[in-house]
């Protein structure tokens, strides 16, 4: 009887920890910092550089707008 009782918690703290495994994994992949980042790094492929002349300045924007 000793050792079922044993192997039934042994049991239930494995599940508890394998559920908080789970909810870490969710909250890192959620996190703000990290979406914010893969964002920036999808726009970064689609959208131009900044051309350095002022002059080019207002049609990159309409294309950036567009």
């Amino acid at each position: 009887m000793e050792r079922l009782a044993f192997e039934k918690e042994k049991f239930i703290q494995e599940a508890r920890l394998k559920a908080a495994e789970l909810e870490d994994k969710q909250k890192a992949k959620y996190d703000e910092t990290k979406l914010l980042k893969r964002y920036s790094d999808a726009l970064a492929q689609v959208i131009s550089s900044q051309p350095e002349e002022t002059t080019d300045l207002p049609a990159y924007f309409r294309g950036i707008e567009a």
